[in-house]
């Protein structure tokens, strides 16, 4: 049986290997039962879905971790600063709770428990900010940068040379999340215009892009100039663009203009958390999972000859009616 060939690129923040396994574990299982649901039982055999993890962070990572460091000592002075500025402010607030005291038994305990709290708040804030600042928005400012965008294309070049034979193309179907959804666009997008001076080893045969901020690039140069997308090079292929509506980071893409309204099957929408956290949460949602991985069951067994060209195409339209435009 030919297997199925899938790079996975991780978006924004520290990422170590491993960090989709979640997701490759709710793929397979999916796989299983909806190949299971389309053919009566699942074929026994070796590794019908072949993932290869892309972890891109370890070019940027030293620099982010110098730059890291300098937040951390200003963040540490600032937290001296604050502190001193808290006790003094407290001194009203003693002043107010002693006023109350004939009201409540113990003030000051409450007045100290206060502090406590709002200096807490105080210091987590600014070291969450620290935190985001020095492991998110840094690597959208490196990625800009000539050499970091060619150092971590060659590592999404060596994981499709892993999981391709350099005598042929390799069909593959990219997963990837926020940032490295523009990653993998550009990349997928250099190679098919020529720009990568590189002989193209890969075929686009599906793009699902998880809380993309791809929709922001078009800032470059306008929504309506932003209008060359990529092309998915299989007549079953999908763009399947999946967004959380409470993510403040993904977009839907289909609303950008025609091209990317052609090139981008659906922008399906998908409910993985509240605000902020829903960002985070895409890898190891169960319905995430079952639209990447219904689409690789249908296009496994086709590419396999399990199932008539007919009924593949039912399975498409089907699939197509429950992932597509409402």
């Amino acid at each position: 049986m030919t297997p199925l060939k899938i790079l996975i690129v991780h978006g924004i923040g520290n990422c170590k290997a491993g960090y989709s396994s979640a997701l490759q574990k709710g793929l397979r299982k999916e796989f299983s039962s909806e190949v299971a649901r389309i053919l009566g039982s699942c074929p026994a055999g070796d590794g019908p879905l072949v993932f290869q993890e892309v972890v891109w962070e370890e070019v940027v990572a030293a620099n982010e971790g110098k730059l890291k460091v300098i937040f951390e000592d200003e963040l540490n002075q600032r937290r001296q600063r604050d502190t001193l500025g808290l006790l003094k402010d407290a001194g009203l607030i003693i002043v107010a709770f002693v006023l109350f005291g004939f009201i409540f038994e113990n003030p000051f305990v409450i007045v100290l428990l206060l502090i406590g709290i709002v200096s807490l708040l105080s210091q987590l804030l600014y070291k969450l900010r620290t935190a985001f600042a020095a492991e998110s928005i840094c690597d959208i400012v490196a990625y800009r940068n000539k050499v970091n965008y060619r150092q971590i294309h060659n590592c999404l070049e060596q994981g499709i040379r892993d999981l391709c034979s350099e005598a042929t193309p390799g069909v593959i179907t990219f997963i990837s999340h926020s940032l490295g959804t523009v990653i993998a666009s550009d990349l997928i997008y250099d190679a098919q215009e020529g720009l990568n001076n590189r002989s193209k080893a890969f075929r686009c045969s599906n793009f699902f892009t998880l809380g993309s901020p791809l929709a922001l690039f078009s800032l470059q140069c306008g929504p309506q100039g932003f209008s060359k997308p990529i092309t998915i090079e299989d007549e079953n292929g999908r763009w399947i663009n999946i967004l959380d509506p409470d993510d403040p980071i993904g977009y839907k893409l289909k609303v950008l203009n025609d091209a990317y309204d052609k090139a981008v099957f659906a922008d399906r929408e998908v409910n993985t958390g509240f605000f902020g956290v829903s960002h985070l949460k895409y890898w190891d949602n169960r319905t995430v999972q079952r639209i990447i991985a219904r689409k690789l069951a249908i296009d496994w067994v086709r590419a396999n000859g399990l199932i008539e060209k007919e009924k593949a195409s039912a399975l498409y339209r089907a699939y197509d009616a429950e992932v597509g435009p409402a």
